[in-house]
């Protein structure tokens, strides 16, 4: 990797697992966002709501032609001032994973090559050795800049693109084109990069030729292509799959995992559905990846002539760059996607070793029985329709599996409910077990979720042996460990802990509680919130996908919001204060869980009378929130 220098690899490594960074792994959850796309006095915005979803890093291209329209004419100042926004990364503690091209696709003009290069007699894109000296010339104009902000000389980036998609050009570009001479080109960028003193790690996306070199090749995830295909997740997972076979020292990196789609003139606008990228969000984790990069989190404009045509038959991408909705869009509202990426990064961010530290192991779990439940629409009524066992494409289920605990995908991506029964494989006890235990469990259409199995929680020596809820985080505050998941709309609530003797009692909603010899189960709804004590030292905090989404974790307290958006947060010993947004002024619910109570709250400089509950340990208040 990088460089090959010892000294190198102590900062910035990798194996199949993940990345690692100063010698501890890192699952990179984060999203793309183009500087050249937004104007620069939003920068900061923008990535400080990336930060606040969860994000870690950022992925962004940088294009030859924003930077030098005209040979030997170098633009950096205002809107191209990649060091600015690189500082401002650095400043909110996100990592950079940078792609300089020299080809960058991105739905920009030309690619991003420059138009001057058109009136040489070159060949781009090949190891042609003009262009290469070009490139060069590039590579180190570019290497000014960043290497100060190298992870390797105390910055914050820590991958390097070179070249994109070079597999879409041999498979159906006009050239006639060998994998030879592709990796040949190829690895002549790379060993301009190293000249250029650029000794992080490189990557090339989509380039399966390039496997078992030094250079990564990364994937692509879009299930979704407006016009092509739609949940088509099979293609991309078998992908990800034979890259895994074939360079099984490299860690599985998402490069861009599609929160949407390009819009196109005469095409209708394509809106991605908050249930694809939450598919796609947990496909892929169980898959093994170790980075995640939304394409696109936060939407741009393409501003008057940089676009491009869009595709072999189209006929132009329009000046909106918000991709199908993005998580913060174009104008940087945020989407109900922003809510999902954070329960997901909550929960990397609190349980990496149920990724890093567990394995699938085929036929670990597979449907044992069930059907189908179709609604019947001319009479409005459930009937059950024809049964099935184990798994396919759009119905699937998938075990990842280490002796300390594990996760089951579960997945529906079709457009009516399923009603089954799933055989898994106990991680703690390797026997097999069903779930739920009695009775079947109802799928709702394009549902996706990942499900622990026997998970202890840190921290406590409670179990979790299996649940139809998904872990969200966990965090103790004063002498209580409390435990948050959230069980998504439509699906019965189910738990069983291990362990008999547990004393558990309902605080808060209907929650039913029965034991056996082995363990406690709970019963309960979806919606709103139930708390439950356990054995006084444990609170069980279950939430809906809305509230999970509104989960923020505090110095000392925990807290739900659905305030729009949290901007900052300061906790002291004796009163929180809150700086963030509302819409249309609305009274806005909060809850705090905290063994503390505050003197005072403040929501945008404005105190805010609160009612503390010693029992429940938390406080609650509404508020009008007065912008500032």
């Amino acid at each position: 990797m990088a460089s090959g220098k010892k000294s190198v690899r102590k900062i910035i490594d990798y194996d199949a697992k993940s990345m690692k960074i100063h010698g501890k792994r890192v699952i990179l959850y984060g999203g793309e966002i183009h500087y050249f796309r937004i104007p620069y006095q939003l920068w900061e915005d923008r990535l400080i709501k990336m930060k606040q979803a969860g994000c870690n890093f950022i992925s962004t291209y940088i294009p030859w032609n924003w930077h030098e329209p005209e040979e030997g004419r170098y633009l950096w100042d205002k809107g191209r001032d990649l060091d600015l926004f690189l500082k401002l990364c650095q400043k909110h503690g996100l990592y950079v994973v940078l792609k300089p091209g020299p080809y960058i696709c991105a739905e920009w003009d030309f690619g991003g090559f420059p138009d001057w290069l058109l009136a040489r007699d070159i060949k781009l894109r090949l190891p042609d050795d003009e262009y290469l000296s070009l490139v060069e010339r590039w590579f180190r104009i570019v290497a000014r800049i960043i290497k100060p902000h190298l992870v390797t000389r105390g910055g914050n980036i820590i991958l390097f693109q070179v070249e994109n998609e070079y597999d879409h050009l041999i498979e159906e570009g006009d050239l006639a084109l060998s994998e030879k001479e592709a990796l040949r080109y190829l690895m002549c960028l790379l060993r301009i990069t190293r000249r250029c003193g650029i000794d992080i790690p490189t990557f090339t996306n989509e380039g399966s030729f390039i496997r078992g070199t030094e250079i990564i090749d990364t994937r692509t995830f879009y299930p979704n292509i407006p016009w092509i295909w739609l949940w088509e997740f099979d293609y991309f997972e078998r992908l990800i799959e034979e890259a895994k076979k074939e360079q099984p020292d490299k860690p599985v990196l998402v490069l861009e995992l599609g929160t949407g789609w390009f819009a196109q003139f005469a095409q209708p606008l394509y809106e991605g559905p908050w249930e694809l990228l939450n598919a796609a969000l947990k496909s892929v984790l169980v898959r093994g990846a170790s980075l995640l990069n939304m394409y696109m989190f936060t939407g741009g404009t393409t501003f008057p002539y940089w676009g491009c045509k869009g595709d072999f038959g189209g006929i132009g991408s329009t000046t909106s760059f918000d991709f199908g909705r993005s998580p913060i869009r174009e104008w940087g509202e945020l989407d109900e996607k922003y809510y999902l990426a954070r329960t997901v990064g909550l929960f990397l961010k609190s349980f990496p070793q149920l990724i890093t530290k567990t394995e699938i192991i085929p036929e670990a779990a597979f449907f044992i029985s069930g059907g189908e439940r179709i609604r019947a629409l001319e009479e409005n009524k459930v009937q059950d329709a024809t049964s099935f066992a184990g798994s396919y494409e759009k119905v699937l289920v998938l075990e990842r599996f280490s002796p300390s605990g594990g996760l089951l995908l579960v997945r529906n991506l079709e457009d009516t409910v399923k009603k089954v029964a799933i055989s898994y494989t106990s991680p703690l006890e390797n026997i097999k077990r069903r779930l739920p235990e009695q009775g079947y469990l109802e799928l709702p259409s394009y549902f996706t979720a990942l499900l622990p199995l026997d998970v202890v929680i840190p921290g406590t020596n409670l179990l979790i042996s299996h649940t139809t809820s998904e872990l969200l985080t966990t965090k103790k505050i004063g002498d209580k460990q409390i435990v948050i998941l959230y069980t998504q709309a439509g699906i019965q609530g189910e738990i069983v802990l291990g362990g008999k003797s547990l004393k558990v009692k309902a605080l808060e909603g209907k929650v039913k509680v029965k034991r056996d010899n082995s363990s406690i189960r709970l019963f309960y709804q979806p919606e709103g919130v139930k708390l439950v004590e356990i054995d006084e030292k444990i609170l069980l905090l279950i939430l809906d996908s809305y509230w999970a989404g509104r989960v923020w974790l505090l110095d000392d307290s925990i807290m739900l919001t659905d305030l729009y958006y949290i901007k900052e947060i300061k906790e002291g010993p004796k009163e929180i204060l809150l700086r963030g947004e509302a819409k249309n002024k609305v009274e806005n619910k909060t809850r705090i869980f905290t063994f503390s109570k505050p003197k005072e709250i403040k929501v945008n400089g404005t105190s805010v009378p609160f009612n503390y509950q010693e029992a429940r340990r938390s406080l609650e208040f509404n508020c009008r929130v007065k912008e500032e």
